[in-house]
């Protein structure tokens, strides 16, 4: 599970909080559904918060997706400013 995403719409940040307790990977998708930026999360990374810079990606409406090997996701959208 992760916590809304902040701030959003996002500058050169965003941020959410989770309680996955294993390995993710963070997937950037654009409102086209292309990817865009992959965050491989392993073991030793794992926090309550995490931090993704966005600062590369140009203006507009993303989808973040997290998903935890298992078959685990959650998706939401963020505006880049």
């Amino acid at each position: 599970m992760i916590s809304d995403l902040y701030p959003n719409p996002a500058d050169n940040e965003i941020r959410f909080t989770t309680s996955i307790d294993q390995a993710y990977l963070i997937t950037i998708y654009n409102s086209i559904g292309k990817i865009i930026k992959t965050i491989e999360v392993n073991e030793d990374d794992l926090g309550s918060e995490v931090l993704v810079n966005t600062e590369s990606l140009a203006r507009g409406s993303y989808f973040i997706k997290i998903d935890n090997h298992d078959g685990y996701f959650v998706s939401k959208k963020f505006q880049k400013r």
